[in-house]
């Protein structure tokens, strides 16, 4: 079995495989995992489940939704280190793709075998996703990201031939159209595809590598820059619940703002990485935690 990691080049890798990042990486895995322990699924309430979709006088239902909110930055962190590493990237491995896939069958599989064990009579459709994990989304962010990580040579190359001007409009319109726009409509579905924020954020952080160098060397500016993402995300829970409780069209729409192309999400993201490079740590335990993150995915 493969061993699943970022995939990057040699040299690249070298890089990402320091303690600071690898630390970063272990507290958004934490944080994902954290997201998935609430007890809630969507659209009604169920045998120790909470709809946390709905607005709720009880403070805890709210904090649960705060605590489903985490995941979302922990994704936003890992695929912004993967984009920072990728941009210097001009080539795709086989073998590093190849892995990806025996692992999530594996792990699809392994899922499977233990429903199975456990008394859970599965249904053809349900075998037949477990045997083809990567064709049905059965783990949203490795499907896409191993699309991503294929076709990342190509978008670096697009990136090259840009001018600053037109990857700042570049830039500046994939955030408005995709980001901002897409998180205002609380009536619509978000059918948006993940793979183009991907991209979107590979503009993004190969632009501040690019034309803004010394912005990751700003302490207290991340600092600032995270602080106020993440205050603005509480208070917007706490704010759509109370706005909720007494106007219908907000009462199940909690989790209004949960979604991956949130762009409080990705300037959280973007300061944690900056403010982890000056971490100065070096722990081969944290490496090797570090290097099954993507495993828990499965």
């Amino acid at each position: 079995m493969g061993t699943l990691r970022n995939s990057v080049g040699k040299q690249s890798e070298i890089k990402i495989r320091q303690s600071n990042i690898e630390l970063l990486k272990i507290i958004a895995m934490f944080l994902i995992v954290l997201s998935h322990c609430v007890p809630f699924k969507y659209g009604g309430t169920g045998l120790n489940n909470y709809n946390i979709e709905q607005c709720s006088e009880d403070i805890s239902v709210v904090l649960l939704a705060v605590l489903r909110y985490m995941g979302q930055i922990g994704n936003a962190v890992f695929i912004v280190c993967s984009c920072w590493f990728l941009n210097d990237s001009n080539s795709t491995s086989t073998e590093k793709v190849l892995n990806v896939l025996t692992d999530t069958l594996f792990f699809s599989l392994f899922n499977l075998v233990i429903f199975i064990l456990c008394g859970v009579r599965p249904t053809l459709m349900e075998v037949l996703r477990s045997f083809l994990p990567n064709t049905f989304r059965n783990n949203w962010f490795i499907s896409c990201y191993l699309i991503f990580y294929i076709i990342h040579p190509v978008i670096n190359s697009i990136i090259k031939e840009l001018n600053q001007r037109k990857h700042l409009i570049t830039v500046m319109l994939g955030t408005i159209i995709y980001s901002i726009l897409d998180n205002i409509d609380v009536h619509r579905g978000k059918d948006s595809s993940n793979l183009i924020y991907f991209v979107l954020i590979l503009f993004i952080v190969s632009y501040i590598k690019k034309y803004l160098p010394n912005f990751g060397e700003k302490i207290r500016l991340n600092a600032i820059i995270f602080g106020v993402s993440f205050i603005c995300i509480i208070a917007a829970v706490f704010t759509i619940n109370f706005v909720g409780l007494r106007m219908d069209f907000l009462y199940d729409k909690l989790l209004l703002l949960n979604w991956f192309n949130n762009p409080l999400f990705l300037l959280m993201a973007i300061s944690l990485f900056n403010l982890f490079q000056f971490v100065d740590i070096n722990s081969s335990i944290i490496n090797s935690i570090s290097s099954v993150t993507l495993y828990i995915y499965m």
